[in-house]
């Protein structure tokens, strides 16, 4: 078998969807003739994959305890100070001391990664310090890398994110620096690889986050006594007013619930809560605390439709390029799917190959959905959602590391 190393902050025990990118691929990997190894940190939760453990070497503590986001760090004095003066990067900040614990360990003669034959090393972003290993260890070994980004680093901008020119200048040619002796680069959506391939001229390749077989022949019975919608995730500010637009149609809609299984932060949940009391609809939106996998695979199976929001912001244009994992996850579930985002989404393009939903970006649209949602039927089309199963994305990522091995690459997604 070859012996990869993927480099990633997050892996399971941890559950969020950047444990799950890679965590998720590790039986396919296996299954398909190669040796992964995980350089990672020791985590929290409840994501259960089968994985090897000797094959995850676990360095320093992930900061993320428990599911819930309790605390909004950007609600801080010492935060907002330096929110207003824009000194924030993408690249440095305090995950850099990872890198310190990593560089120490690896350098130590006895470290298990000295002593297996690597071939080619994955570095996924975020944190940054992803990026610094993955270059450092490339040099170290001697061996090729690909740097894979489930977000935009230097070239991420968003209203609610203030960053100054020189910051910007400064994550920018760190960057350029770190990504300058990659093979490739693969990211998780189209508008994404354009931007990354158009600025740092690497071939690029889109390798969803994708679905994983998911067993639903022991889906317990609907628990609830009405039809309901359903989102399961954290909420975040810039994706809000796409909340609003929902909780909104449902004035104008009879028999129908909202189910919101919130991860926080707890500074939104009370947002929410309190623009639902103002509108009245306490009866038909309910905010839960997070719960199992498990759980939540039962509540989204017997909704009526899942739903996934977005920012409707179009002025940035990389956020046309926003596929959350949690998105793809819901594509083989029977239940259709709900889109709130900008109108040029590449959500929208799933779904319309698909057949498995709608995208909306106006509250018209919304209820319009919703009203015809318990008559209307939906035929999906599966040869099409097979294609975004992990296990095809697995297939597609081993065709790009065997290209730069045998020095053939395959031909990029983004020219």
């Amino acid at each position: 078998m070859r012996n990869i190393l993927i480099v990633s902050y997050s892996f399971p025990p941890l559950n969020n969807i950047a444990a799950r990118r890679f965590g998720e691929m590790y039986k396919y990997l296996k299954k398909s003739g190669w040796n992964p190894y995980i350089l990672t940190t020791n985590s929290e939760g409840n994501l259960h994959i089968e994985v090897d453990e000797s094959n995850i070497i676990r360095i320093g503590t992930h900061p993320q305890k428990g599911m819930e986001i309790k605390k909004d760090k950007s609600k801080s004095i010492i935060r907002k100070i330096k929110n207003n003066l824009g000194f924030n990067s993408r690249l440095i900040d305090r995950s850099l001391d990872w890198y310190k614990q990593v560089k120490k360990a690896i350098d130590h003669k006895d470290s298990p990664i000295n002593k297996i034959n690597f071939e080619v090393i994955i570095a996924s972003y975020g944190p940054g310090a992803a990026l610094f290993i993955g270059k450092y260890l490339s040099k170290k070994l001697r061996i090729p890398w690909i740097a894979d980004f489930r977000d935009l680093a230097a070239l991420f901008s968003d209203e609610y994110y203030k960053r100054n020119r020189l910051l910007t200048l400064i994550d920018y040619k760190i960057e350029e620096y770190l990504l300058k002796d990659i093979e490739a680069i693969t990211t998780v959506s189209k508008t994404l690889a354009e931007i990354l391939h158009q600025t740092y001229k690497k071939d690029s390749y889109v390798i969803y986050n994708g679905w994983d077989n998911i067993q639903q022949q022991n889906i317990i019975f609907n628990q609830y006594e009405k039809n309901y919608i359903y989102y399961a995730g954290r909420l975040y500010k810039h994706r809000m007013n796409s909340i609003y637009m929902i909780v909104n149609s449902l004035k104008y809609i009879k028999n129908l619930s909202f189910i919101i299984r919130s991860l926080g932060p707890k500074e939104l949940n009370e947002e929410l809560l309190e623009y639902i009391k103002r509108n009245n609809l306490e009866e038909k939106v309910l905010i839960m605390p997070p719960t199992s996998p498990q759980v939540v695979l039962e509540e989204s199976s017997n909704s009526v439709a899942n739903v996934v929001v977005e920012d409707l912001n179009e002025k940035i244009y990389w956020k046309k390029g926003t596929l959350t994992g949690k998105f793809l996850s819901l594509l083989p579930l029977t239940p259709p799917i709900l889109a709130v985002a900008r109108a040029d989404s590449e959500i929208g393009e799933i779904l319309s190959a698909t057949n498995k939903g709608i995208l909306c970006f106006n509250e018209e649209q919304i209820k319009n959905f919703l009203q015809k949602l318990q008559n209307k039927e939906f035929f999906p089309n599966t040869d099409e959602i097979i294609k975004y199963s992990k296990e095809n994305q697995v297939r597609k990522l081993i065709g790009i590391l065997n290209g730069i091995l045998n020095k053939k690459l395959v031909k990029p997604d983004i020219k």
